[in-house]
């Protein structure tokens, strides 16, 4: 166990090393990366369009240039009415000084209260410190004792150079430029050689490895394009929206805060409310009362919850695939790698990891940490809450699996297997005595809470048969084993068949005597694995010399594949069936009772 822990541990800890080598890369690398990144995300957008254009009959080339140029074209249309209407509304703000005045004016505190009195105190501390400095700045004397006043200076600034306006105009825009003309090169190069681009992909992964890059790159491609178009649509539509609402309200700058919504609402849950705060602020200053800045929030409001509570999950689905708090965690580290670009590429860079960790079982990790389901089995769950001693939880669990299923389907789906689990854990001394006790415990409540539900569904139910088969169910070894027995007996007797369950406290002798008081028609040996069919096979050779007339019938809760060792191993012991699970069980204990035992054939694997 110290081993598997200690390569558990190095494991993780190269992991680690590799995840922070990664992100020092990418945060060193963000220059080059950047283009690169935007590239692949029009890329993803515009890939569906290009072939849906081809098949019109246009050749690659033309698709491209077509879709790429249309592209731009709108952009830079966009971008002409945004800055338009930016340059109207900052033009009037010093129009609406009045109205900034009236609603500072209406919102001052009270006087006599303690912010007002806070307020009036920093007020006479500001002016205090004004005269104090004031004082410093006395006239001085100068040779003589005359008094010299103060010389005033006045700075002048030479007027700039044409040459030194046009570089402070276009300064700040060259490297946005620079990075939107190549991110466009390079989408169009990459649009029109994708198949060529995906190979080198494949080629640089390696070829022993197709079988998980292939669909690795197919599914990483399908999300972030789905997720892109709909996302893209989603937030044109709300932007348009936005606009035209707040026209009709008559904001200023309509279109502006409208186009501002739809590329803020790219960042997950707060950027409409961000895009949304500039028209609410323009409102306060436009309008003369508090109609027009509550009807602006509420219209924003009113579209965002439209949008994020039914129409997203109407189209959105499980498409991405990641977490709300992937989306919210990833945000924030893209957005602190690379600034306000990462923002914008935060969730499809997202969704490009967790499918790496979907299909690369090495980054196993990262679907966990970010898929937006991860479904632990119901035994592990089960068991993981019976470890942790959450006994009355475990037995919820059971309770509402339980629900429309028969026991047998309940015990061999669910209660076999989580009983397998601890076993296993406990072989491997990975589980304490003390704590397996614990654990078969609380197994122990679930199946006597199993056993009192199925009493309360049998008493309205008819009554079975006259003349039922009478069976002994016994354990091989252990508690545990004791355990599946009483299983099986409740599900012989849900069956109609009279059954009864012996404790793993028996002694082989007392458990021959028993059957010997008894006379049962069929014997049933129960054993959980691990080493379930060696200590089965003890058992039956002694049952089968003392009563070589009765049908014998094991139960080995293995897995199918494990079947052929165990009849290997049971196949001269007389066994009439091995069953290995209890429905099997419950199905063959009527149909051998009534039939000659003593006539029955070599074992049969179920």
């Amino acid at each position: 166990m110290d081993r598997n822990l200690r390569g558990k541990s190095r494991g993780m800890s190269s992991t680690l090393a590799v995840l922070m080598v990664v992100g020092a890369g990418l945060y060193i690398a963000r220059q080059i990366l950047i283009p690169v990144a935007l590239t692949m995300l029009v890329m993803f957008l515009l890939a569906p369009i290009v072939r849906r254009v081809e098949r019109l009959g246009i050749g690659r080339v033309g698709a491209v240039l077509l879709v790429v140029g249309l592209g731009v074209g709108c952009l830079g249309a966009v971008g002409w009415v945004v800055e338009d209407q930016a340059y109207q509304v900052a033009s009037q703000l010093p129009e609406y000084k009045e109205n900034i005045q009236a609603k500072l004016k209406a919102l001052r505190l009270s006087r006599g209260s303690v912010l007002d009195r806070a307020s009036t105190t920093l007020a006479e501390l500001g002016r205090e410190m004004a005269a104090s400095g004031a004082e410093k700045d006395l006239p001085r004397l100068g040779q003589g004792g005359t008094r010299t006043d103060p010389v005033a200076v006045k700075v002048v600034e030479t007027p700039p150079t044409p040459f030194e306006y046009a570089r402070s105009l276009i300064g700040p825009a060259i490297g946005p430029a620079t990075t939107a003309a190549i991110v466009v090169v390079l989408s169009a190069f990459t649009l029109a050689r994708r198949e060529d681009l995906r190979d080198r992909l494949v080629i640089l992964m390696g070829e022993r490895t197709m079988h998980l890059s292939t669909p690795a790159l197919d599914d990483a491609a399908q999300r972030v394009s789905q997720y892109l178009f709909l996302q893209t649509a989603v937030n044109s539509s709300v932007g348009l929206i936005v606009g035209l609402g707040l026209l009709a309200i008559g904001v200023p700058g309509a279109l502006l805060w409208g186009f501002l919504t739809a590329v803020l609402r790219f960042v997950p849950y707060v950027g409409t409310w961000i895009a949304g705060a500039f028209p609410f602020v323009i409102t306060l200053a436009v309008s003369p009362d508090w109609k027009q800045p509550m009807l602006t929030l509420g219209m924003i409001a009113a579209v965002e919850l439209l949008a994020g509570q039914l129409v997203e999950p109407l189209l959105f689905s499980s498409r991405t695939g990641l977490s709300s708090v992937a989306i919210l965690a990833s945000t924030l580290f893209w957005t602190w790698l690379w600034g306000p670009v990462g923002l914008l590429l935060s969730t499809p860079l997202t969704v490009c990891v967790a499918v790496l960790g979907r299909h690369i079982p090495r980054l196993g990790f990262l679907e966990v940490l970010l898929a937006d389901r991860i479904e632990l089995p119901l035994q592990s769950r089960l068991y993981q809450r019976l470890l942790a001693g959450d006994q009355e939880e475990g037995v919820q669990i059971v309770q509402t699996y339980s629900v429309g299923k028969t026991l047998a389907e309940v015990y061999d789906s669910l209660v076999l297997p989580t009983m397998r689990l601890a076993e296993g854990d406990r072989h491997r001394n990975e589980l304490g005595e003390d704590r397996a006790e614990e654990l078969r415990e609380a197994l122990g409540v679930i199946v006597a809470d199993q056993d009192h539900r199925g009493n309360g569904a049998r008493q309205g139910a008819a009554a079975p048969p006259q003349g039922r088969v009478r069976a002994v169910c016994v354990p091989a070894r252990d508690a545990m084993d004791g355990l599946s027995a009483e299983m099986l007996a409740q599900v012989l007797r849900e069956s109609g068949t009279e059954a009864r369950a012996l404790s793993s406290d028996y002694l082989t002798g007392e458990v021959l005597e028993y059957i010997v008081a008894e006379s049962p028609e069929v014997v049933c040996v129960c054993a959980v694995p691990p080493d379930a069919s060696v200590h089965a096979r003890v058992l039956c050779k002694r049952i089968r010399a003392v009563f070589p007339k009765v049908a014998l019938v094991v139960g080995l809760w293995n897995s199918q594949a494990e079947m052929k060792d165990a009849v290997r191993r049971l196949g001269d012991v007389g066994t009439e069936y091995i069953a290995t699970t209890l429905a099997q069980a419950a199905a063959t204990v009527p149909q051998l009772a009534t039939t000659d035992a003593a006539a029955a054939a070599a074992p049969k694997a179920a």
